[in-house]
C-alpha cells in the first residue's frame, strides 16, 4: 500500500457521510500524468503557497479516446424524449440531445437532462456550486446537474443495418469547470511524487459552522500544521472528483488516478429514422 493509497483511505474515512470514491485522486494534471513541479516544504512537508493561479491548466483538459468524427446522415438536430430511470437532483425526466457542428466545423454532442435552466456559472471559489447547494450532499457527489449542456466524449459511431449505433460517455466533472477555474493550485507530496490539488496538504476534515455549505474544514501538512478552507473547497477538491490541477491552475478533472474519465456517464443508443433508443433513454427528432 503506497502513501497515495494511505492518505486517500485517511480522507475517504473523513468522507464517509457523503461517500468516496476510492479508485480517483485529485491533482492529476491534463493528460494523467503528475509532471514535476516545484518542491513542496522542507524535508518533504506540504506548502500552503500556490503554485499556479493562471484561472485553467497549462493545457487543455484531454480525454483519452476522443477524436474527430463525421454524424451520419439524417442524424444532425434536435432529439428529444424522456429517461427511464429519475435521477438524483434531477426534477423531471426529459432529455434533450443535441447533435450539430461547433464554429470550426468540427461535429459535436451534447446532452442536457431535465427542464430548469442551468446553473449560471461559479464566481466565488469558496462557495458551494451549484448554488444554493449544500456541498457534501449535493455538489460534492458528483451528481448530474440538471440541465446542464454535457459534452459527449469517447464518441463512436457504427452502422447497424440501415440503422446507426451511437456509443459516448459524458463527464459528470464538466459543470465545475467555472469553480475549478477560480481554484488556485497547490503542489502535493504524498511520498512518491508531487500531484497538485486544489487545496494545499495531504489531509485534513473538522467541520466548524452552522453547516456544511459555509463551514470551515482544514487541511493538514502532515506535520500538524493546518490551513482553514471553506468547506465547499475541502468537499469538493479533496471529497469529490471535481478538479483537476497542474503547476499553471485548475480546471474540470478529465482523467482519474486509473486513466478513466470523470464519473462517466454511458450512453449506447439505436438511431432508426425519426427515433432513437438506448441505454434507458428513448428520442424524436425535434427539429432539423
Amino acid at each position: 500500500m503506497n502513501a497515495k493509497t494511505l492518505v486517500w483511505m485517511s480522507l475517504c474515512g473523513l468522507l464517509l457521510a457523503i461517500g468516496c470514491d476510492a479508485q480517483t485522486l485529485i491533482g492529476q494534471v491534463p493528460d494523467g500524468s503528475a509532471p514535476d513541479g516545484p518542491p513542496t516544504g522542507a524535508g518533504g512537508q506540504q506548502s500552503f503557497d500556490p503554485v499556479g493561479t493562471m484561472g485553467h491548466t497549462c493545457g487543455p483538459v484531454q480525454f483519452a479516446g476522443d477524436h474527430a468524427y463525421d454524424l451520419p446522415a439524417g442524424t444532425e438536430g434536435v432529439w428529444t424524449g424522456y429517461t427511464e430511470s429519475l435521477q438524483i437532483g434531477i426534477s423531471s425526466d426529459a432529455i434533450r440531445m443535441t447533435l450539430d457542428h461547433a464554429t470550426d466545423g468540427a461535429s459535436q454532442i451534447h446532452v442536457a437532462l431535465g427542464v430548469k435552466a442551468p446553473p449560471p456559472p461559479a464566481t466565488s471559489a469558496t462557495d458551494s456550486y451549484p448554488p444554493g447547494t449544500d456541498t457534501g450532499f449535493g455538489g460534492a457527489s458528483g451528481q448530474t446537474i440538471e440541465g446542464f449542456s454535457y459534452t459527449a466524449h469517447n464518441v463512436d459511431w457504427q452502422p447497424f443495418g440501415t440503422q446507426w449505433r451511437l456509443r459516448f460517455i459524458i463527464n459528470r466533472a464538466e459543470p465545475y469547470a467555472s469553480w475549478c477555474r477560480l481554484q488556485s493550485s497547490y503542489a502535493v507530496n504524498y511520498g512518491s511524487g508531487t500531484d497538485y490539488s486544489c487545496v494545499p496538504g495531504n489531509g485534513g476534515g473538522s467541520m466548524t459552522g452552522p453547516g456544511l455549505d459555509g463551514g470551515i474544514c482544514y487541511t493538514s501538512d502532515g506535520s500538524g500544521q493546518k490551513k482553514d478552507v471553506s468547506c465547499a473547497q475541502f468537499y469538493l477538491c479533496a471529497g469529490a472528483y471535481t478538479c483537476g490541477c497542474d503547476q499553471c491552475g485548475c480546471d474540470q478533472q478529465g482523467i482519474s488516478y486509473d486513466g478513466v474519465p470523470s464519473g462517466p456517464g454511458t450512453y449506447d443508443i439505436l438511431f432508426d429514422g425519426t427515433s432513437a433508443s438506448g441505454s434507458g433513454v428513448h428520442l424524436m427528432r425535434a427539429a432539423n
